[in-house]
């Protein structure tokens, strides 16, 4: 390649017109995360980029796939724990915080068995003060079920999907510091707004 920057597989890859990649909860877990932690090729390169997102803003990251009404992309990331019930509610970036907004729900097969686990998160950027601004930006991240995949090893990776609403503009709503230990965590949650476009 003439050039040395990476290149994302988002710019790589073209839909015909009218098609976009958007797979299913279970999509996701049984046909993307699952081959990508036995090490097998996956229905299709180009949904997935693999990288730290939590070194970047969301703003920063190759968020380009879009219906004309809300952006979205995916990513595979590495967790720094393997114990599936040791997650943070909160994830620093350079500049604010995702901050959990839904706990762990069960994502079931067809058959009723619980293959993965799906939780959602809303963004802040953090002020000098201390305060946090509420975003417009938006993640789900998934995790494969110890019991469908088999291994501890289930949660060392992630698949995250990361969107925002074109039509709706940022929050602009201020809220104490994260650091604020005189308020519950479920107190807490109580401030986050609520997304009514996804489940």
């Amino acid at each position: 390649m003439a050039s040395s920057e990476r290149q994302s597989p988002l710019h790589r890859y073209e839909f015909p017109a009218g098609f976009r990649f958007r797979p299913t909860a279970i999509e996701i877990l049984k046909h993307y995360l699952l081959n990508k932690v036995l090490g097998q090729a996956l229905p299709y390169d180009g949904g997935f980029e693999e990288m730290d997102i939590y070194r970047h803003d969301p703003d920063q990251l190759p968020i380009d796939i879009s219906d004309g009404h809300s952006r979205w992309a995916y990513f595979f990331v590495s967790t720094a724990t393997p114990d599936e019930d040791d997650y943070d509610d909160v994830r620093s970036t350079p500049h604010g915080l995702w901050r959990l907004r839904r706990p762990d729900r069960p994502v079931k097969d067809d058959d009723e068995s619980v293959i993965g686990y799906k939780r959602s998160f809303v963004f802040y950027y953090t002020k000098a003060d201390g305060r946090i601004t509420g975003t417009g930006w938006m993640m789900n991240e998934y995790r494969l079920s110890r019991k469908f995949y088999g291994s501890k090893d289930a949660s060392q990776i992630s698949a995250c999907e990361i969107y925002i609403l074109m039509e709706e503009r940022a929050s602009n709503h201020d809220y104490k510091s994260c650091s604020d230990t005189s308020k519950s965590r479920a107190e807490s949650r109580l401030l986050l707004p609520v997304d009514s476009a996804k489940g």
